[in-house]
C-alpha cells in the first residue's frame, strides 16, 4: 500500500459521503499527493504527507462511508486500516448541518480506542440554516478534541493541525445493554491475553462478522479460544431473540439524538425573497451559467426584436406621423 513512516503517525479522514473530506485532505496536505488501489480492489485511496513540528505524518483520505460492519468493499478497507495497524489517528469529518446522522458513525469510531479528533465541518452553511453548534459540549459528551471548519476557505485548518500534534483517545463509548456489555467484556478477556483489547474487535465478533472472526481464528485466538468465543457470542446472540446489529445501531442513534439535544440550538431563519433565491441561483457554478445565458437571450430578445423592432416601428408610425409630424406641420 503506502510507503511507511518514518517517525509520526497516520492520519485517516472517515466520514460519511459529501461532508468535505477532500477539501480538508488537501487544505492539509497541498503536494506529495497520490492514488492508490490497495491490494486488487477498485477502491482509490488518496495518500498525502504533513509535517508538523518534525514529525511527519501520512494522511489517508478514504472513500465516504456510513458504518464500518463491512458490507461494502469500502467499509472492509476503513476497518482493516484502523483495526491491523497501529499509530493511527482517527479525523471524524462531519457536516455541520447533519450533525445527527454523522455523529452515528463518530460512536462506531470511539470503540477502536484510537486517537481520533472530530471536525465540524461546512459551519457557514450550518450558520445559514440557523444552526449553532456548542462545540464544547460535544467535547465534554465525547471526550476528545472538536475543531470547527469551512473547509473549502481554509477556516479552521491550522487549529486541527495543532489537535494532531495531541490526539486524545476518548473512553465515552456508547454504553449497550447489560447482555451486550458483558459479552463484550467477556470477548475482550479472551483477546486480552493476545494484545487486542478493543471494543470495536469485540463487537465485530459479538455480529459475526465472518471476515473478522476468520482473522482472529488465524493470528489471534487458540482453538480453545475459540470455542469460548463462539458460546460466548451464541449466549449474546441469543438473548431476547434481538436482532443484535440493530440494537447496537439503536444504541448509537440514541446517543448521537442525545448530544444534538445538548449541542445544538436551532435559530428562526428569514425566508429568502424571491430576489435573494435567484441570486443564489446566478451565483451557483452549476445553475449559473444556463441562467446568464439565459438572461442574454432575454435582453437579446428585448432589446433587437422589441425595442428595435415593435417600439421603433411603434415610435416612427404611430407617434411621430401620427401627432408630433402633423403637430409641427400645423405649427
Amino acid at each position: 500500500m503506502a510507503e511507511s513512516r518514518e517517525n509520526g503517525s497516520r492520519v485517516i479522514l472517515v466520514g460519511n459521503p459529501n461532508v468535505g473530506k477532500t477539501t480538508i485532505f488537501r487544505k492539509l496536505c497541498k503536494k506529495n499527493v497520490y492514488v492508490e488501489n490497495p491490494g486488487d480492489s477498485f477502491v482509490e485511496l488518496s495518500f498525502g504527507k504533513l509535517s508538523l513540528n518534525g514529525r511527519c505524518y501520512e494522511v489517508i483520505d478514504i472513500p465516504g462511508i456510513t458504518s464500518l460492519c463491512a458490507h461494502s468493499e469500502e467499509e472492509m478497507i476503513v476497518r482493516e486500516l484502523i483495526l491491523h495497524e497501529s499509530n493511527n489517528i482517527i479525523v471524524h469529518i462531519v457536516d455541520a448541518k447533519n450533525l445527527k446522522r454523522d455523529l452515528i458513525l463518530s460512536s462506531e469510531l470511539i470503540e477502536f480506542g484510537e486517537p481520533m479528533i472530530l471536525v465540524l465541518n461546512m459551519m457557514d452553511e450550518a450558520l445559514q440554516k440557523g444552526i449553532i453548534i456548542d462545540e464544547k459540549a460535544i467535547r465534554d459528551i465525547l471526550g476528545m478534541d472538536v475543531v470547527m471548519t469551512i473547509g473549502n476557505e481554509g477556516e479552521g485548518i491550522n487549529e486541527l493541525k495543532k489537535c494532531l500534534s495531541n490526539p486524545r483517545v476518548s473512553e465515552n463509548h456508547t454504553l449497550y445493554p447489560d447482555y451486550i456489555e458483558n459479552g463484550i467484556i467477556r470477548i475482550q478477556n479472551l483477546l486480552h491475553g493476545n494484545g487486542c483489547t478493543s471494543r470495536a474487535f469485540a463487537l465485530q465478533l459479538l455480529v459475526k462478522n465472518n471476515g473478522m472472526f476468520e482473522y482472529v481464528k488465524k493470528t489471534v485466538l487458540s482453538n480453545n479460544e475459540l470455542i469460548q468465543a463462539n458460546q460466548i457470542i451464541e449466549k449474546v446472540n441469543n438473548t431476547h431473540n434481538n436482532n443484535l446489529e440493530l440494537e447496537i445501531i439503536q444504541q448509537r442513534v440514541l446517543r448521537a439524538i442525545d448530544i444534538e439535544k445538548h449541542a445544538i440550538k436551532l435559530l428562526p431563519v428569514k425566508k429568502s425573497s424571491l430576489g435573494e433565491k435567484f441570486g443564489n441561483y446566478a451565483y451557483h457554478p452549476v445553475y449559473g451559467v444556463p441562467i446568464l445565458l439565459s438572461v442574454l437571450v432575454l435582453l437579446y430578445l428585448f432589446v433587437g426584436r422589441f425595442g428595435a423592432g415593435i417600439l421603433a416601428d411603434y415610435i416612427q408610425l404611430y407617434l411621430f406621423k401620427g401627432y408630433i409630424i402633423p403637430f409641427a406641420e400645423h405649427t
